[in-house]
Parts: structure tokens; sequence; C-alpha cells
């Protein structure tokens, strides 16, 4: 489930970025990726869960992109949206083992999106190259959580030593 909600938050983290560097047809394109990907499992989990759906602020967020709407409009869209993953994510993040499981699992996205993205050394595919790095950074956050606990900061920092080489490879 925590994983689930860090893919859907990492696409639209994806295209926030693509957005910001004037790719704006990739960027729509990317934030409808979950609905046409997997919303529907998402939307079951969320319900599940007893969680709100956050498909309202997926769909503003998307719409800010496709009005051509000033970066600081975007940027509140995407903060609304991601506030309302958090407070679905929130009964979850609290299981040690679940957020480490959802770290991996995201880490393993971006792996396989990143492998995909580059094609004889050079980015032959934008959009999965980004969802890749923005991966990458909903798991470098899934682990910084980890490290308030003594529990699991030892695994945690391991696993942010570890992403330094996958930002760099960005």
């Amino acid at each position: 489930y925590l994983a689930q909600l860090s893919i859907v938050e990492g696409h639209l983290l994806a295209a926030s970025d693509l957005y910001a560097k004037g790719m704006v047809d990739d960027a729509v394109g990317l934030s409808y990726h979950p609905e046409a990907e997997m919303m529907d499992v998402v939307r079951a989990s969320l319900a599940a869960h007893g969680a709100t759906d956050f498909t309202p602020q997926m769909a503003a967020f998307s719409a800010k992109l496709e009005a051509g709407a000033p970066a600081s409009e975007v940027a509140a869209a995407l903060a609304d949206f991601r506030t309302a993953v958090a407070a679905a994510a929130a009964p979850e993040a609290g299981e040690l083992r679940v957020r480490f499981d959802a770290m991996v699992t995201v880490l393993r996205a971006a792996a396989a999106e990143y492998t995909g993205s580059i094609e004889g050394g050079a980015v032959s595919d934008v959009m999965a190259y980004h969802e890749a790095h923005a991966f990458v950074a909903i798991a470098r956050d899934l682990a910084q959580g980890l490290t308030a606990d003594p529990k699991s900061t030892p695994a945690a920092e391991k696993a942010l030593a570890a992403m330094v080489a996958a930002d760099e490879a960005f």
C-alpha cells in the first residue's frame, strides 16, 4: 500500500520536474500515468485502508500543467497532492517494516525505469528517466523517515549511503 502511494507520488514529482524544465507536454503526459496504469488498484487500496481518495488533487495538479500555470501554482497543487498522499499513508507510516519494504520497492521501480531510459549511455526515454529520479527522491524520503527510529537507523543510513550512487547516475 505504502509503495503504491509512493509510486503515484513519484510520477507527479517527476511531472513537476519536467514542467519546470519547460517540457510541458511530457509533464502533462506523465501526470496522467498513474490514472492510466494503476489508480483503479490504488483507489481500492485507499478504500480498504479507510483513506480519502486523492484523485481530485491529482486532477487539479494535471489541470495546472495543462493550463500552463505559473510555477508557484504548480508547486502549490503538487503540495496539496503530497499532503493528501501523506494523510492516506499515515496509518501505515508508523510500521518500520512496511516503510522499509516500500522504500525497497520504490528503489526497484527506480532501477527498472532508469535501465529502460538509457540506451548506448544516453537518455533515450526522458519520461522514464525523470520517473526514476523522482522514485529515488521518494525512496530517500522514506529512508530519512526511518532514521528517526533507533532500531532502523543503521539500515536506513546504509540505504541513504547507497542512494548516493544513484544520485551520481543522474
